[in-house]
Order: C-alpha cells, then structure tokens, then sequence
C-alpha cells in the first residue's frame, strides 16, 4: 500500500467517525471565489498555517476566525505528490462538521475583521527566499511556487497567457535548494518535458542512511532520494550561485563555485569557505527553491493567536498541526479565563 493510499484509507475512517460521532451538527458552507482555492486541510482545533484563506468557526455563543493565506497544500504540491480528491475529501468532513469557509478574501492584518471574540493568525510564510546576485533580472528565473502553483492551476482547469506561462518543455532546467519544494520542482519539470533537469546545493552532501552527528531524537540529516529525484536529474552538492548568465535579455547559465564547510570550534554552525573553483552550468530556466523567510507579525490585541509558520517560520507540517493544537487549546483558555 503507498503511502497516498494509506492516507485515503484514514481519511475515509475519519469521515465515518466524524460523521458519526456529530450526526447533529449543522452542514457547514463553502464559498469560492473566481480563481480561488483552498490550501492544506486540518479540522479545528488543529488550525495550522496550512489551513483555507479565511476559516469561521462558530461555536456556541462564541466566533472564532482563523485567517490563512492559499497557497502550497493545494497548489504548491505537484498532483502526483498529493492527489486533490484527498483534500476534496477532507474538506467534506469539516463542512460536515459545521465549519464555514470564505475563499478569496483578502485580511489586512493591521485591521483584523470585527464581530470576533477571538483570531488565529495562520497565513504561513508567503514570501520565499530570494538569490540577489548578478542578473537577476533576467528572465527565465522564477521562484519554485511560481512554476507548482501555476501548473497545478492549469491542471484544474485554467488557462494563461502565453508570456506568462512557467514551463520547462525543452529547456535545460536548474533547480537552486536541495528540499522537497526542488524536488518538487524536478519531477514537474520533468513531466512538462525538460530536456535536463539539474539541481544543485550549497549545503555539503549528507551521508546515506545515517549520520553520527545527528543522533536521535535530532532530525536525522541524511541523503534524501525522492521518486522525483529517481525519475531521472542530475544531483550536486556544496555549490554556492555567483551570479547568473544572460544573453538577449534570458537566462542561459549560472556561474558557480565549489565551498569547503568548514566545522566550527564550539561546535556551532559550520562556516562556508569558497574554494575559487568556478564553473558555469548551462541553463535555460532557473528555479529558486531555497525556503521561505520567516513573516514579522505586528503587534496583536490580546484575543490574536499566532500559529504554525507564521509564527515560528517555515518548518514542517506536522509541526503546524502541533502549534495549531497549542493554539486552540490558549484560545480556549482566553476564554474561560
């Protein structure tokens, strides 16, 4: 069984259960908005960064909202990573369980919506890391979302214009970050039909299997190979971008140089030492895929809750989920307080 099927299988035990346990709860309503969707699907109290643009919980005598922005769970994972009927399905279940969602509302964060007794801010962390080096402007670099959310919108059906589609057929690709958005990025790049796909880290190359420098409970930093990476890419570590080739205005290359790591005296973070050892790797598009900064929040009224990414910065989902039950739970202690 894979690990998609897992999930659907516990998706339908969590619709039965629900469904059951809370056959009184009124059916909750779902408004989208032109071009709008959802992101990433947690039923309350388990708000998370990756929850629905605008999410009203309304329990007795009490409003809850919590705000998110849309982004990676719907469209920023490729299809063939996290099919959407799985969301679909989760989304059935909230709204059976009597939760309303608004789409394609826009929230100042600087003058939150009134009629609520409480919020809980979980918009994530929108803004990814940008490479300011030479020749940025050229065209032909994107950031990774730009390309996943685009392709996963053409998917469910949209359409854009020519000059503004991000696609790899017959191109020479370089993916910048060794994570799973580049991964991610590899395996959509090679479905649209790339003629190479190459992704490259500054990070030195972690050991396969295990790593006596990261023993449990530390997250294990070993070789990861996705079925992206297996389906065929070119993988190279400790590169560091120098600036980026143009000719005619559009990429064609990107000038790198191998660092050396070196390990520090107090046992603190290694330091980057570059080697001078430059080469150039051809390129027709460049995708950046190096994370996401962490958001600065204003300064909140007592009742706003901030949850997941957008309070901690970019980490995992399952740490979201974790910090989003933490938040439900303070909420409720505002107010019984």
């Amino acid at each position: 069984m894979t690990r998609t099927e897992k999930y659907v299988k516990y998706e339908k035990i969590l619709e039965q259960y629900s469904l059951l346990q809370h056959p009184s709860l009124p059916i909750g309503e779902f408004h989208q908005g032109a071009g709008d969707d959802f992101r990433n699907l947690s039923g309350w109290p388990a708000a998370d960064d990756r929850l629905l643009p605008v999410v009203w919980v309304f329990e007795p005598a009490r409003k809850v909202k919590i705000v998110s922005l849309p982004t990676v769970k719907c469209f920023g994972i490729p299809n063939f990573k996290l099919p959407k009927e799985v969301i679909d399905r989760r989304m059935n279940v909230l709204k059976a369980e009597g939760i309303r969602f608004e789409m394609g509302v826009c929230i100042d964060m600087q003058k939150l919506p009134a009629g609520f007794d409480a919020y809980a801010v979980c918009t994530g962390t929108p803004t990814a890391r940008d490479l300011t080096i030479p020749g940025r402007e050229l065209k032909g670099i994107y950031f990774a979302l730009d390309m996943l959310a685009q392709q996963n919108r053409i998917l469910d059906g949209e359409t854009f214009p020519k000059e503004q589609l991000v696609n790899a057929r017959g191109k020479r690709v370089l993916v910048i970050g060794g994570g799973d958005t580049g991964s991610d990025c590899i395996g959509t790049s090679i479905r649209q039909g790339a003629t190479s796909v190459t992704q490259i880290e500054i990070m030195p190359q972690p050991p396969v299997g295990h790593n006596d420098a990261t023993p449990w409970p530390q997250w294990p930093v070993v070789l990861k190979t996705t079925s992206s990476h297996e389906e065929g890419c070119t993988r190279r570590w400790s590169l560091a971008s120098n600036r980026f080739i143009g000719k005619n205005g559009k990429v064609c290359g990107v000038e790198v140089e191998e660092v050396e790591w070196l390990p520090a005296k107090d046992g603190g973070r290694p330091t980057m030492k570059p080697t001078g050892k430059k080469e150039v790797i051809e390129a027709d598009m460049v995708l950046l895929a190096m994370g996401f900064l962490k958001p600065e929040q204003p300064t909140f009224a007592e009742n706003v809750f901030v949850a997941g990414d957008a309070a901690n910065g970019a980490s995992l989902v399952v740490r979201a989920l974790a910090d989003g039950r933490k938040v439900a739970r303070r909420i409720d202690q505002y107010f019984n307080r």
